[in-house]
């Protein structure tokens, strides 16, 4: 469809017309002036697209002097009822505005068109064969039956003919205004035939109307025709149209969740209202703007777990909730806490020192000081910084390792690194993973330097070399000690 405006072609045109005629006038209404035969035989001016109009008027007017079928519709220029009228009143004159009356049925298939007038007409798009030409519509009438529907509403498929299902648009009686094609929730007259999203569907038979991925039906509200459909963020825009219901900057197609429209929205954080309805949709105390980052159309997923931000309760997924890090940046270096994998900058992943991966229940506290382990740099308080620490949790100001592994005696549960758990080794603090005990005595071999002889009490050595048989008693004390120091 051309909406013509050439300067440059009505100048020529103008010219060839010959000079100017002033004193002529347009009797039959085709845009140009009739007159005397000597200037113009056909009494029409000339007429390059041969649509019965000549082509000054055509500029004038604003449709094609080299297009016979401006809009095509179906229908040549000049046969266009009202030509140069715009009926609709959308800056377009009819001749150049295939659907003249703005009731969703173009021109041609009102007029009873079968075939197009010009082999290119229709290649836009804007010409729809009439399935029953013995029967016409009014096209510069929306409501041919002054029935209270728009003709299009009541010819759905819009191919002239009363199918199955459809009103018809000459007949007043069967006009329904509360119709419902799309079963949405908001009568046909109130969607319209706007075409938002693109998809070719017009708004009255679009299930999502707006293609955020939600249907209609859901943002509407409450699935009643008579009441208004809700509109979250107040902006003048219902919900089934708006692209942001809730004004947070994130677009609802980013919020629907997985774009099914036979399942509800999304609901991160489960209290019954949609994320597209909230700005903060996890419940996290952090808006879904602040969250979903510099780009609110391609959210931010900080833990890569395919879940954006702003839906996710554990952003960085560090076992910790987003509640329990919001509003923070413990170690200041410009990441907050959660999206920080080690908030406090101790040198200890936060997962580690959130305990579990349980996001319930408030995160520990080693020294239950109040402060988290996760933004305490001494989680035991015990002097000894969470980085170098070799129990981090359990006090051990001394930081003894009695087999080296790294592992303080007191949170080491195999104090010899035998291979043997402290309470099951018959020789704690000496290394035995044969664990030899070959007087049967509970106490292995290698904590009393060689086998003892039944009924013989004591023993030659002990877990230090050279020791008195008394020391084996004061390294079990030890072990006794280090064991209730880990409980």
């Amino acid at each position: 469809m051309r909406f013509f405006t050439g300067a440059a072609l009505s100048l020529g045109l103008l010219l060839a017309s010959g000079p100017a005629r002033a004193q002529c006038v347009d009797t039959d209404g085709d845009g140009c002036e009739e007159c005397p035969p000597a200037r113009d035989p056909a009494d029409d001016g000339p007429d390059a697209d041969m649509d019965g109009l000549c082509d000054a008027g055509e500029i004038a007017a604003g449709t094609d002097p080299m297009d016979a079928d401006t809009d095509d519709d179906g229908v040549r220029d000049g046969d266009e009822p009202a030509w140069s009228e715009d009926t609709d009143m959308d800056g377009a004159p009819n001749a150049a505005d295939p659907d003249a009356d703005d009731d969703g049925l173009f021109d041609g298939t009102e007029l009873g068109v079968e075939t197009p007038d010009d082999a290119t007409d229709g290649a836009a798009g804007f010409f729809v064969a009439d399935a029953d030409p013995t029967t016409t519509t009014d096209p510069l009438v929306a409501d041919t039956d002054m029935g209270g529907v728009p003709d299009g509403f009541e010819d759905r498929n819009g191919d002239g003919a009363v199918d199955e299902g459809e009103g018809d648009p000459n007949d007043a009686a069967d006009d329904d205004p509360a119709a419902d094609a799309d079963m949405d929730g908001l009568p046909d007259l109130l969607e319209g035939f706007a075409d938002p999203d693109g998809d070719d569907l017009p708004n009255a038979l679009d299930p999502d109307s707006d293609g955020d991925g939600i249907a209609d039906a859901e943002e509407e509200g409450d699935g009643d025709p008579a009441t208004a459909p809700v509109d979250t963020d107040g902006d003048g825009v219902p919900d089934w149209l708006d692209e942001d219901s809730d004004g947070d900057g994130v677009p609802d197609a980013e919020e629907a969740g997985d774009g099914d429209l036979e399942t509800p929205a999304r609901d991160s954080d489960e209290d019954g209202v949609a994320d597209f309805r909230e700005e903060d949709s996890d419940g996290d105390g952090l808006s879904d703007a602040e969250e979903a980052g510099a780009d609110p159309s391609a959210p931010r997923d900080t833990d890569g777990d395919g879940l954006p931000d702003f839906a996710d309760p554990d952003a960085d997924g560090d076992g910790i909730a987003d509640v329990d890090e919001a509003g923070a940046d413990t170690d200041g270096d410009g990441t907050p806490d959660h999206l920080d994998e080690d908030a406090d900058g101790d040198g200890v992943f936060d997962r580690e020192e959130a305990g579990d991966d349980d996001l319930a229940p408030p995160p520990v506290s080693s020294d239950r000081d109040g402060l988290p382990d996760f933004r305490d740099p001494d989680s035991d308080a015990d002097g000894v910084p969470d980085a170098t620490d070799n129990c981090r949790i359990v006090p051990n100001r001394d930081q003894l390792d009695l087999d080296g592994n790294g592992a303080g005696d007191v949170c080491d549960g195999d104090l010899d690194g035998d291979g043997w758990a402290d309470e099951d080794d018959n020789c704690p603090f000496v290394p035995n993973a044969d664990q030899a005990d070959e007087d049967g005595d509970g106490q292995g071999d290698a904590c009393t330097g060689e086998p003892e002889e039944p009924g013989v009490s004591g023993g030659s050595a002990d877990c230090a070399a050279g020791g008195s048989p008394g020391s084996g008693a004061a390294l079990l004390a030890l072990v006794a000690l280090a064991l209730r120091r880990r409980r």
